[in-house]
């Protein structure tokens, strides 16, 4: 083979080399933009997780959760298969007011609120969302469901809360009759 025959056949193949190094090295940074992103969801997701478990949201729950097992005994009644749906609708509306934790319960649905918006809008990672504030979310959902409602009817307003519902994914069984199941279930739908 002819020097000049060698030295074409050394282009070709430096020309190839290059192009595949280049694809290879496209290849490699899109691999780690798409992980730094990832990673960036996930830190966001748990910036929320942080929120949660610090005053003033961990205060707000607290009392909650506080009063809700202060008055189990009346909701386990009002639970109960004899029950009906006006009964444990009105006991949670006159818990809630006479309690006066209505800005309690307003400012978590806010916060579940723009968990959900971070979380379809791939700010958050959807599975560290899910994973942990998928049980509290719905729990919440379903044992104020009743506030919602009447919040919906009070102000004309179908959207309050939606976001939270979307993340709660409540099943059917909270709309067609919550009251004939037991607090564990209520609280673990």
């Amino acid at each position: 083979m002819k020097l000049v025959d060698r030295k074409s056949l050394s282009d070709i193949i430096i020309a190839w080399l290059g192009v595949v190094a280049l694809i290879v090295g496209g290849l490699f940074a899109g691999y780690q933009y798409l992980d730094k992103v990832a990673a960036v969801r996930v830190k966001e997701a748990l910036s929320y997780v942080e929120q949660f478990n610090k005053p003033p949201i961990y205060n707000m729950r607290f009392k909650i959760e506080k009063i809700w097992l202060e008055h189990s005994k009346k909701l386990n009644e009002v639970l109960q298969p004899s029950a009906t749906n006006k009964q444990y609708h009105d006991f949670v509306l006159q818990l809630i007011k006479t309690q006066k934790i209505e800005t309690e319960i307003m400012l978590l649905i806010q916060f579940f609120e723009t968990l959900e918006t971070c979380s379809t809008k791939r700010i958050c990672d959807t599975k560290v969302v899910h994973s942990f504030f998928g049980g509290y979310a719905r729990s919440f959902y379903h044992l104020h469901y009743p506030f919602i409602v009447q919040w919906r009817q009070d102000w004309n307003d179908p959207s309050f809360a939606k976001g939270i519902e979307t993340f709660a994914k409540p099943s059917r069984q909270c709309a067609k009759g919550i009251h004939k199941r037991s607090k564990d279930e209520i609280l673990n739908l």
